[in-house]
């Protein structure tokens, strides 16, 4: 059952980054072979073998930038819903800490558009704002999870005692 799953997402990430790249306006052909190039790299088929949130990671990622994409075009609450959903499969993938990579690399995204995008100053300051409105509802759906990451990280960081080989 992994493997359909990890196949499922393989495939998905290459039709995330298809979209993606045809959304940057990048030519079918091109847009092909990044998107091939995306989801079948060699860490993605390596890791994918025995690490499947390595490969949820590279499904959800074009995905997020899309939802910033639209964001930027549609700001509205609609837009702030569909930036906020892949984020919340993001956090929902299982890793906080590629959550946190993925998030920091979708705030670069952001302000690419406000420095190459529309140089409306209004219009980057309101992007900016509905993009930290679509983290509210991405914070309001990993709190469920939060509290029991929170105190698995502090039980195992009480066991911090010498182990019996330490000198």
């Amino acid at each position: 059952m992994v493997d359909v799953v990890v196949y499922f997402c393989l495939v998905l990430a290459a039709v995330g980054m298809f979209l993606l790249l045809r959304k940057q306006k990048i030519s079918i052909p091109v847009s092909y072979v990044g998107a091939l190039a995306w989801a079948f790299n060699t860490s993605n088929l390596f890791l994918g073998r025995s690490w499947m949130i390595a490969i949820l990671v590279s499904a959800c990622i074009p995905f997020v930038l899309l939802g910033t994409s639209y964001l930027y075009e549609n700001l509205s609450l609609k837009g702030v819903l569909l930036s906020a959903l892949p984020k919340i499969f993001l956090f929902h993938s299982g890793h906080p800490q590629f959550f946190i990579w993925g998030i920091i690399f979708d705030f670069f995204y952001m302000l690419l558009f406000c420095i190459w995008g529309n140089k409306n100053d209004s219009r980057n300051k309101k992007f900016i704002i509905y993009y930290f409105l679509s983290l509210i509802p991405v914070a309001l759906m990993a709190l469920p999870l939060l509290g029991p990451m929170y105190h698995s990280m502090s039980m195992s960081g009480g066991r911090n005692g010498s182990m019996p080989f330490d000198y």
